[in-house]
């Protein structure tokens, strides 16, 4: 990718789109105020990245599950266990599988908060919509997979409110695939998450390896976006349960500086089929380009599965 000069710069007033593999980000025109650019994100397969404000200084609970940061205090024995990769990522890339099966067989209510802010973080707007939620992730082809959402019915970013879209933000998880793997350096360390043993698990894409999950898309243009961030895996069942993402350098041609995702996923029970599946339960996006400034956050509950025949025999928490 080579940088442009600044007469060389898209026109904001377009669409810009940020696809993580399974993400994409859509950017629309800016207003007069020059204060925001609209932007959707509708994914392929993995992609993701975080920024300097962390998200979820804000609780939240859903129907599900309760948002949480990590613990820094009682560490038990458990906690202080030294973190093998080789033990910990492989059982990790099981339950991702598993995750897939698992989005393919349900829908849920998904809330939009929608932000914009000036350049000194004051919200200039804010807007809300609720959505009937519906995901699917297929292999398009060997080693490819690519997720489609369903907002009341319609595909991609319609209906969202304000200028930013967030379209498979959910499956950032994906990094963690097997599909995906090997284009990521990845360390860990235990660290307790909501009172519970997690590993946590630093990641960062390989120069030499194809950046697959994330994308910016301006007009015909399209820059890759590499990415680095954490997650928190239980040590017990190894599901995530958080994941933040950054981008791990930015992308000059359109001043992308930040693009700040934050993911909380959790056990959600079915009664009526007494059923446990591993979904997403918040998430949250923070994006600067261009010199424009967003933040939306999605909150998903009243989940409810539409499959008859789950066979499910991966990815269900223990």
């Amino acid at each position: 990718m080579v940088p442009r000069a600044e007469d060389d710069m898209p026109n904001v007033s377009g669409t810009l789109t940020i696809e993580l593999a399974l993400l994409m980000a859509i950017v629309s025109p800016c207003s007069s105020d020059g204060g925001f650019a609209s932007l959707s994100h509708s994914r392929s397969v993995s992609n993701n990245q975080q920024e300097f404000v962390l998200a979820g200084t804000r609780e939240h609970s859903t129907n599900a599950a309760v948002r949480s940061r990590p613990d820094d205090g009682a560490e038990g024995t458990e906690h202080k266990k030294p973190c093998a990769l080789e033990n910990v990522i492989p059982g990790t890339s099981r339950e991702v599988r598993g995750f897939v099966e698992n989005v393919n067989r349900i829908s849920a209510t998904e809330v939009v908060e929608h932000e914009r802010m000036n350049k000194d973080g004051v919200v200039i707007e804010q807007k809300h919509h609720k959505f009937n939620y519906v995901a699917e992730i297929q292999e398009t082809r060997p080693g490819i997979l690519n997720m489609d959402e369903y907002r009341d019915g319609s595909p991609g970013q319609s209906g969202f409110p304000g200028e930013l879209s967030a379209v498979g933000i959910t499956s950032l998880v994906l990094i963690f695939h097997p599909y995906h793997l090997k284009e990521y350096e990845m360390t860990c360390e235990p660290e307790n998450w909501q009172g519970h043993p997690a590993w946590k698990v630093h990641f960062e894409q390989r120069l030499d390896q194809p950046a697959r999950m994330s994308a910016l898309r301006v007009g015909d243009a399209v820059y890759s976006i590499f990415l680095k961030g954490v997650a928190w895996i239980d040590q017990q069942n190894y599901q995530v349960v958080h994941l933040e993402t950054d981008i791990l350098k930015p992308v000059p041609a359109v001043r992308l500086t930040i693009e700040h995702q934050v993911l909380d996923y959790g056990p959600v029970q079915f009664e009526q089929k007494k059923l446990k599946l591993w979904l997403p339960l918040e998430a949250e996006i923070y994006l600067d380009v261009n010199g424009k400034h967003f933040h939306n956050r999605h909150i998903y509950s009243d989940y409810r599965v539409f499959s008859v025949d789950l066979g499910l025999k991966q990815g269900s928490p223990k």
